[in-house]
């Protein structure tokens, strides 16, 4: 059985898939590397992460020190201070230091809430590059896999207008503000 994260993971070394699931504000995302040959077992992987994600409250914790541990020592970006001077205020302008400064506030709620809103809006598309010419078999694979999900709604991105315009041309500088040295990971 998929459904269980040990399983999946033994089921990734095993069958030499490198993967990786994500979110936005409006849509999912599975990317995975795999062998032709493996591609069924990816694509089970994918819908159990798509569709049925561990939301125990011991993984979303687990999770949340993953990404703060993340955050913490990612190294300072310029490109941090662009989309704040263009989106102030707006998620399309939240650099590192408002993501870190708001995670404590996020709760498995909220994550379960935009998942429900995303699936609920057809936020998931498939795209993907296959060895069709070599293995034409994969299509029927990836066919029959893709049948057994539920048709979801068209999807319509969201637009964010919510830019600022730039009355004058400005040089954005990235300045350290008085500490020095990295900070640490949370243990």
């Amino acid at each position: 059985s998929i459904k269980s994260p040990d399983n999946i993971v033994k089921l990734v070394d095993k069958n030499n898939i490198n993967s990786f699931t994500g979110a936005t504000n409006s849509y999912m995302y599975y990317e995975s590397e795999v062998p032709a040959k493996n591609i069924s077992t990816a694509m089970k992987i994918m819908k159990q992460s798509l569709f049925n994600p561990d939301f125990s409250q011991e993984t979303f914790e687990k999770a949340k020190k993953d990404l703060k541990n993340e955050l913490l020592t990612k190294q300072p970006s310029a490109y941090d201070n662009l989309k704040s001077s263009l989106y102030p205020e707006t998620p399309s302008g939240y650099s590192t230091k408002d993501v870190l400064n708001n995670l404590d506030n996020v709760t498995l709620a909220d994550v379960m809430g935009l998942h429900k809103y995303i699936v609920d809006n057809g936020g998931i598309t498939f795209a993907a590059s296959l060895p069709l010419e070599t293995y034409p078999a994969i299509q029927s694979v990836v066919n029959q896999e893709l049948s057994e999900i539920q048709p979801m709604k068209e999807n319509h991105p969201i637009e964010f207008n919510d830019y600022t315009k730039i009355k004058k041309s400005a040089v954005i500088e990235d300045r350290k503000s008085g500490s020095a040295g990295m900070p640490r990971p949370i243990s």
